[in-house]
């Protein structure tokens, strides 16, 4: 018996960690992220509730009829649903900081790159039309949350945070140095790939 409560408690910490962690790494504290872990919280709710009530009903049924309930084997199933839950729920905040924190390391990348662009423009006349491949690339590079693009007059860094409607990020420019934000339409053409 000892060795079975271990295993299951074994087999719960792995599965809370993965419903905080999981959700966290593709959701990102997006929009769809919030939209998705309120779902499915809500729908947990409901069954919990439904079992708490049939659980109830049974043992109260029993009493009047004069026989022992026992002891519950519903209570801990939802205590167990109930942690689940609290870990969904914290995965978007822990999701929010890891995509802000991705975006603080985008940023600090792209502004390490501007001496080599003006490097390039010396040598040649203009911007490179993309950046050069390199595997330090920022994860919102990849993801296509974050775009290196030549202007006609300079290049720009854009740096996204995830949304279901507009995205709203930063823009550096080379005019202005500095990044101020900035919306874009996701309706509008995607922009170049930074790399080739």
């Amino acid at each position: 018996m000892p060795r079975t409560r271990a295993l299951s408690l074994c087999a719960f910490a792995v599965a809370a960690t993965a419903v905080l962690l999981v959700p966290a790494h593709f959701g990102r504290g997006s929009f769809d992220h919030a939209l998705v872990a309120l779902a499915i919280n809500a729908s947990a709710a409901c069954g919990v509730a439904v079992l708490l009530i049939a659980a109830l009903l049974v043992r109260a049924r029993a009493r009047r009829g004069g026989r022992d309930p026992g002891p519950s084997r519903i209570a801990p199933l939802c205590r167990a649903a109930l942690a689940l839950q609290l870990a969904l729920a914290a995965s978007f905040p822990l999701g929010r900081w890891l995509s802000q924190r991705e975006v603080v390391d985008a940023k600090r990348w792209c502004e390490e790159r501007v001496e080599h662009l003006e490097q390039v423009r010396q040598q040649s006349g203009e911007y490179p039309e993309h950046l050069p491949t390199s595997a330090e690339a920022p994860r919102l590079f990849r993801t296509g949350d974050a775009a290196y693009r030549r202007l006609e007059h300079g290049f720009e860094f854009v740096v996204l945070l995830r949304g279901r409607s507009n995205r709203i990020g930063e823009a550096y420019t080379s005019s202005e140095r500095r990044w101020r934000p900035r919306v874009e339409d996701p309706q509008a053409p995607s922009p170049p790939p930074a790399t080739r």
